[in-house]
Order: C-alpha cells, then sequence, then structure tokens
C-alpha cells in the first residue's frame, strides 16, 4: 500500500524543494502506521506492539512498496528505526517517535508556508493536520511541550488551533504565558521595552491637566511599530523619562479610561468591574476613545505594563471572542438575571407571562422597544423556545447595546494583540490580573 501525502510536487513545493518529497511521504506514513497502531490497541488493549515491531512494520512496507527494488528510506525512516531498535520491547512507540515526528510537521509546515501568500495556512497543510488529527492530538496529550516546540503553525491558522486549544488551555497559566510573549514579541529587538529614543520625535509630550486627549493624540500620530519598539513618555514641563515615568502614564490613564466624565465604562453592580456605557454616545468622540482605551490596554500588555482596570465578565469574554451567557447578565443587573434563571428553571406553560420575542429598554430616559429577532413582538415566548429568548435577551444586553463600543475597543487592542494570541487565556485568567499575563515571568515589573 502506498501512501501518498501530496498528490503532485508542483502543486506545493518548488523545484528546489521537491527532494523533500521523500521525507513528507516517510512523515504520513509513520503517522499512519501510529494511527493504525493506536486504532489496534484501542480495541484491544493487550495488542499493541512494541516499537521495535513498528519499526519492522514500516521496513516490511516499505519492500512491499518498492517489490524487485532496493527499498529508499529517508533520513527519518533511518533515525527512527535505529532508535526503535535501540528500545526495550514494550516502549510506547508514541513517546518515542512524537518530538521528532513534531519536528518534521514543523519543516513541513515551513515548507508548504514557501508557497502561500503572507499570513495564509496551505490548504493541503490544513488537510494533513485535518487527516491525523487524531494522532497529533495523542502527541500534545502526551507531552503537551510539543505544542510550545513545534506546533507554532496553530497561532497562524484558527481553524487549526481550534482543534487544539482544549488541549492548550489546560497547560500551566506560566508555560501560555511565555508562549504569548515569544510569538508577540517575535521580530523586535532584544531591548528594554521602554527606552529613550534617539530621536526627539518619538517620544510623547503628555500635558498632565489634559493627560487623556492629549495621550489619544500623540498616540494616534505616532506609528505601530515605533509604540512596538519601545514607549518613552515626558510630561509637558518636566525633565523626567525613563520606565517609571511610563509606569505612573499607564496608572493615571488606567483611571481616566473609566472616569465618568468621558461616559466610556460604567460599573457593574459589584461596584469594582466595569463595562461600556450603551449611551457613552452622549461623548461625540467615544469611538475613537474606545480605541484608544484598547490601544492602551493591548499596549499595557505588550509591554508588561500594570493597567488598574478590571472588566466584567462578559468584556473580557468579547475581548476573547467566546460568547456571552444568561449569568453574564448579573453584573450589570443581579435581579433581571435571576428571572433569566427563573424562567429556565421553570415551566411557563401556564403562568401567563405573556412574554414575546421583544424587550423595552432604556434609551437615553426613553424606553424603547427592541425586538430580539424579526418579527419578535408578535411571537411568543413558550415552554420550547424559552431558552432562545433567555440567550437573544443576554446577547441583546450584553452585546447588540454595546457592539460598536466593542468593536472600536477590538481594533485599538488588536493592534498590538492578534486574536490568535489573546484566545490563549480564559476570562478567569484575565479577570484574576488586570490585563497583566506578565505575571510571573522574567522581565516584568511585578
Amino acid at each position: 500500500m502506498t501512501l501518498f501525502l501530496i498528490p503532485h510536487p508542483s502543486l506545493l513545493l518548488s523545484v528546489s524543494l521537491q527532494p523533500l518529497e521523500l521525507l513528507w511521504h516517510s512523515l504520513d506514513e509513520w503517522l499512519m502506521l501510529i494511527s493504525t497502531e493506536l486504532e489496534r490497541t484501542r480495541k484491544n488493549p493487550s495488542s499493541s506492539s512494541s516499537s521495535s515491531e513498528i519499526a519492522s512494520l514500516l521496513l516490511k512496507q516499505r519492500e512491499s512498496d518498492h517489490s524487485g527494488t532496493t527499498p529508499k528510506l529517508s533520513l527519518l525512516d533511518h533515525q527512527i528505526v535505529m532508535e526503535a531498535e535501540a528500545y526495550a520491547d514494550g516502549e510506547d512507540v508514541i513517546s518515542m517517535t512524537a518530538n521528532r515526528l513534531s519536528a518534521v510537521i514543523q519543516a513541513f509546515y515551513m515548507c508548504c508556508s514557501c508557497q502561500m501568500p503572507q499570513g495564509m495556512t496551505s490548504p493541503c497543510f490544513i488537510e494533513f493536520v485535518c487527516k491525523h488529527d487524531e494522532v497529533l492530538k495523542c502527541f500534545v496529550t502526551r507531552d503537551p511541550k510539543i505544542i510550545f516546540n513545534h506546533f507554532h503553525f496553530l497561532l497562524e491558522c484558527p481553524e487549526l488551533m481550534s482543534r487544539f486549544m482544549h488541549i492548550i488551555k489546560n497547560q500551566p497559566f506560566k508555560d501560555r504565558c511565555e508562549w504569548f510573549y515569544e510569538h508577540l514579541l517575535a521580530g523586535q529587538p532584544d531591548s528594554d521595552m521602554v527606552h529613550r529614543p534617539v530621536n526627539e520625535s518619538d517620544i510623547l509630550l503628555i500635558h498632565r491637566d489634559s493627560i487623556f486627549r492629549s495621550s489619544c493624540e500623540m498616540v494616534s500620530k505616532s506609528t505601530n511599530e515605533k509604540l512596538k519598539q519601545g514607549i518613552a513618555v515626558r510630561f509637558h514641563g518636566e525633565e523626567g523619562m525613563g520606565q517609571g515615568v511610563v509606569r505612573e502614564w499607564f496608572d493615571i490613564l488606567s483611571n481616566e479610561i473609566i472616569n465618568p466624565d468621558y461616559a466610556l465604562f460604567t460599573q457593574s453592580a459589584d461596584g469594582t468591574t466595569f463595562q461600556p456605557n450603551s449611551n457613552s454616545s452622549v461623548n461625540p468622540d467615544h469611538l475613537n476613545y474606545f480605541q484608544f482605551a484598547g490601544q492602551i490596554l493591548g499596549l499595557a500588555l505588550y509591554h508588561r505594563q500594570l493597567v488598574n482596570i478590571y472588566f466584567t465578565r462578559s468584556f473580557y469574554k468579547h475581548i476573547l471572542g467566546i460568547p456571552v451567557n444568561y449569568q453574564d447578565v448579573s453584573s450589570i443587573d443581579p435581579e433581571y438575571a435571576k428571572n433569566l434563571q427563573w424562567i429556565l428553571d421553570n415551566d411557563i406553560s401556564d403562568l401567563g407571562l405573556e412574554l414575546t420575542f421583544s424587550v423595552e429598554t432604556d434609551v437615553f430616559g426613553a424606553m424603547e422597544e427592541v425586538p430580539l429577532k424579526p418579527g419578535g413582538s408578535s411571537i411568543l415566548v413558550t415552554q420550547d423556545n424559552k431558552a432562545e429568548y433567555v440567550q437573544l435577551v443576554t446577547e441583546l444586553r450584553m452585546t447588540r447595546a454595546i457592539q460598536p463600543q466593542i468593536n472600536a475597543f477590538l481594533q485599538g487592542f488588536h493592534t498590538f494583540i492578534p486574536p490568535s494570541l489573546i484566545q490563549l487565556f480564559d476570562e478567569y485568567e484575565l479577570m484574576s490580573e488586570p490585563l497583566a499575563l506578565q505575571q510571573g515571568l522574567p522581565g516584568s515589573d511585578a
């Protein structure tokens, strides 16, 4: 039986890379053999083969594939076969081969990427990962370090990342933080994150009496690349610069972002966390300011600076791209959340509630009826559709009512923090420290 990973080399690899086809062929065969072994072990645990037996299977397969000729073994085959023969019978073949095969998978991805536009993942490589999904998940479940050492491609392809996310999020927080910063800062020179630029024009000159507006203006004038390379702040009329001044700047801005005078955020019911204000449009510049707030929090995370703001769990979910649920409503209206819980817990068939898929909501002091879906005012809530009603009410209160604000904030935040990286964490981890993932990492100011 011959297994072909690439239907035709010219479809994927340039002429200079075609000699590697034998290596990719061997990689595909090894993964298929391991998949076969996993399936056999699952059906009959006592029939598990030793690593040396697996090596023999490969050699026999090579002989059958090249009947009448000398089998062509790639360097990968030679090395794995030699290692397999050195291991004692009963040694787990997955443990023996996982790291080496994962390194070859990484090389295969890099070769595939050479043929694709920047930012795109090769469809052939996506098909390869999907084909061997079970074996690769087995690899990282046995040895999670493989994710961080070899599976960098997950960060560049959401479709592949979603397949492994549950395994990734089970890894220690510190390991994920290190992976986060390793990729976030890739390509940046090793130096102090906060530095004194040689060029005077790179310094952010801030007026203390209008720190929010002047900071917004200075950040908008600077380029994203310069801000990534480092931040230098000087307050107007003062000589001081350096890390202490930058820390002070972030600290003051933390308070200004939630300053009621700007109407950007409102306090939650518990008084300790903040949620975007659905009526923030009283400030004509509110969306520009939300984008600026996102930039500041993104910059703080990028440069490992603390910002003393705690958001509601639902807003962290929006940052992470996680859907909200009815329990999140309790942060802004605990009684309403209890009512939603009651609807879910009880049979509402004969209670005469006469609820419809529309709700009244306060818009600048005036009550307006808002449909939860097209024609919602004429659709009654029943025992059968009440779960949909609760979810749509939740999305209205926690998402639709503040969607422009969320979008503007994320536009600024993602300027410095890619969605693929921030999703390595969950909302509880972001809530535990105010967007300060650098806690405990080398070089942090904490």
